[in-house]
C-alpha cells in the first residue's frame, strides 16, 4: 500500500487554506443543503386543505326604513351578506370522505347569531368528487361532503346569511393526517411576513459580520433560508390560487 508522500500531504493542506477552494467547497454544500430541503418537501406525502373566503354586504343592519320591511323568501332581515368560500386540496395526497372525522365533521359555521338564508355549490374542479352542502338543525352551519379530493382538486361554495363581520364565518373540521385546515393569509399579512423575514436576514448579517467567519455565516444564512422556506413552502403558488379567486 502506498502512503501519502511529504509533497502531497503539504499540497493538500496549502489548497484546505485557499480562500476560493474554500469558498467554492462551502458554496456547493450550502446550494446542496437548500437543494436537499426543496427536494424533501415536494417529495413528501402530504394532505394540504386550504380555504380562504370574501364577503360582499348587500344589506346593511342600519339600512332601515320605518315603513318598509326587507324580506328574505318571507324571512324578514335587516342584513343580508354573501360569501364565498374557496375549498381545495393544496397537498400531493388524496383526502377521502373516510378521512374526515365523524365527531367533528367538515362545516362552514357562522357565528354572532347570524342565519344562513341561501348555499350554493358555483364552481367545483372535478365534477366526480361530489361536493355537498348538507344543512344542519342548527341554522348557522353547513357540513361539507365528498367522495375525495385528489391534487389540486376543491371548489367555490356562495352563502348568503345575515351576518356582517367576514371574521365571523370559519371553515372547521377534523382531517386524518392534518394537523389544521390552513387558512390562506390575504396579500397584505404576507407581504409583512416577506418584510419581517427580510429585516430577520439583515439582522443576521451583522449580528455575525464581526464575529465569525464566513463558513460560519453560510451555515447561519442556510439555517435562515431553510426557516424561512419551509415557512411559506405550506402556502400554495399564487397561480394555483389565481385559478379559484377568478371565481369569486
Amino acid at each position: 500500500m502506498q502512503h501519502p508522500t511529504p509533497d502531497s500531504v503539504s499540497f493538500f493542506l496549502e489548497i484546505s487554506k485557499n480562500p476560493v477552494i474554500n469558498g467554492i467547497s462551502f458554496l456547493i454544500g450550502f446550494l446542496g443543503f437548500i437543494l436537499a430541503i426543496i427536494f424533501y418537501t415536494k417529495s413528501r406525502k402530504l394532505k394540504k386543505p386550504i380555504y380562504w373566503m370574501k364577503t360582499f354586504e348587500l344589506l346593511k343592519g342600519e339600512e332601515k326604513f320605518s315603513k318598509m320591511s326587507i324580506l328574505y323568501e318571507s324571512t324578514k332581515v335587516d342584513t343580508v351578506s354573501l360569501t364565498k368560500v374557496v375549498f381545495f386540496n393544496a397537498g400531493n395526497e388524496t383526502i377521502d370522505s373516510g378521512d374526515i372525522a365523524q365527531n367533528d365533521p367538515l362545516r362552514i359555521e357562522i357565528g354572532g347569531g347570524t342565519k344562513i338564508l341561501d348555499k350554493d355549490i358555483i364552481y367545483v374542479k372535478n365534477k366526480a368528487n361530489n361536493f355537498r352542502l348538507e344543512e344542519t338543525e342548527q341554522n348557522n352551519i353547513l357540513n361539507i361532503q365528498f367522495d375525495y379530493l385528489d391534487k389540486e382538486e376543491g371548489g367555490v361554495f356562495q352563502i348568503t346569511h345575515t351576518g356582517a363581520s367576514p371574521d365571523a364565518i370559519n371553515l372547521k373540521g377534523s382531517i386524518k393526517g392534518v394537523s389544521h385546515i390552513l387558512k390562506r393569509k390575504n396579500n397584505g399579512k404576507l407581504f409583512y411576513d416577506i418584510c419581517f423575514s427580510a429585516i430577520i436576514m439583515i439582522l443576521a448579517f451583522f449580528v455575525t459580520g464581526s464575529r465569525f467567519r464566513w463558513p460560519i455565516k453560510f451555515s447561519i444564512y442556510a439555517i435562515f433560508v431553510s426557516i424561512l422556506w419551509i415557512m411559506f413552502s405550506k402556502f400554495p403558488s399564487k397561480s394555483l390560487t389565481h385559478k379559484y379567486d377568478s371565481k369569486i
